[in-house]
């Protein structure tokens, strides 16, 4: 199947805007990241959703995102507890203990009881809102309206109780009710999209969109908010989500002009189709980056345990950049090149274990 290079170019600006979050964005992108990325890839994920109107249709549906979402965070994450506890061997302390906290009900609170795998919580929640909206959308437009709106009521509700700055399994109910409200955004999107593109691909839309979101910052203050913590960043709930669902619109159109002009061998193309094993391993790339440099004299070793420390951020955030990008990517190109010539091996091995048996 053909991928879409408009989409693929919308997850390389967000994966991209992620890895500035954590290290350092520079002053000329004046749109913060935390403003906008994650509601965009809840978007994205429900653009290409397709409802089932049946239950074994819905059941099927919900064992392969089991298979594709649930069983990877959970392998990822034993993977990172590991990590983490060899890590602590050496004096880097970037994590909690391996046990039933930090491995299965610990995920479903703050999730960072490995903060190496901390951008992986997003994972976690993509499948819950994909049981969410696989259970209740059917693909009839009138009745999936009608629980986008009940999920616009219940998000409101969610993030005024982010206020609170809860730090129980309440999160991850602010959490999934913010992601099934992009994603049936994105859902409903893909299906008005010959209508709305024309007119978002206007100058005048555009535009329009641009004023809107700086209208919100100048007026309303913080467009910005953590999903992870649960916290809005605003008083004013609404705010943020208008500011998000505007940038995205905005990243849309870019992304469009982006996909006329970029070749099958673009960069930017190459970070959209590699963005989860980016947003896994970032963190561990930073790592990487840090000890190196330490290795040279400019980091002190206490540092390596602070998952969020950059070497002056505000001259080598490209550096980091770079390596949170490329490292993952170079990492996933060596999995998939490793894997079949694994499965090869395993074929053989066993084809000739019955052959001898055979004989």
């Amino acid at each position: 199947m053909m991928r879409n290079a408009q989409f693929d170019l919308m997850l390389a600006i967000g994966i991209i805007f992620v890895l500035m979050g954590h290290s350092h964005q520079p002053a000329f992108l004046f749109y913060p990241a935390y403003s906008f990325h994650m509601g965009l890839f809840f978007f994205i994920s429900g653009y290409f959703f397709k409802p089932q109107s049946t239950l074994a249709g819905k059941w099927q549906f919900l064992r392969r995102k089991a298979q594709t979402q649930l069983l990877p965070y959970y392998a990822l994450l034993l993977l990172f507890g590991v990590i983490t506890l060899l890590l602590r061997h050496v004096g880097i302390n970037v994590g909690s203990d391996m046990n039933a906290d930090s491995l299965l009900w610990g995920p479903f609170g703050r999730a960072d009881q490995f903060n190496l795998y901390l951008s992986a919580w997003f994972l976690l929640t993509l499948f819950l809102v994909n049981v969410a909206a696989g259970a209740l959308y059917s693909g009839q437009r009138q009745a999936d309206l009608f629980i986008l709106a009940g999920g616009t009521v219940l998000l409101y509700f969610m993030l005024d109780l982010g206020k609170q700055n809860v730090g129980d399994w309440r999160l991850q109910a602010i959490r999934s009710s913010f992601g099934f409200f992009f994603f049936g955004l994105g859902y409903f999107f893909r299906l008005y999209e010959a209508q709305i593109k024309p007119l978002l691909l206007r100058p005048a839309a555009v535009i329009c969109l641009f004023v809107l979101t700086n209208m919100l910052i100048v007026h309303f203050g913080n467009i910005g908010y953590s999903i992870l913590l649960g916290n809005i960043g605003n008083d004013l709930v609404w705010v943020p989500i208008v500011g998000t669902l505007a940038i995205i619109l905005q990243v849309y159109v870019l992304a469009h002009h982006l996909a006329q002009v970029s070749s099958e061998q673009s960069w930017l193309l190459l970070i959209g189709r590699n963005t989860f094993a980016i947003m896994i391993w970032h963190f561990a790339a930073f790592l990487l980056l840090n000890v190196m440099l330490h290795l040279l004299g400019l980091v002190r070793f206490d540092d390596l345990s602070n998952v969020y420390f950059r070497y002056e951020a505000d001259r080598t955030w490209m550096l980091y950049l770079l390596a949170g990008l490329f490292g993952p990517i170079a990492l996933a190109q060596g999995y998939r090149r490793v894997l079949p010539l694994l499965r090869q091996y395993v074929r053989d091995t066993a084809t000739q274990a019955l052959a001898k048996e055979a004989s």
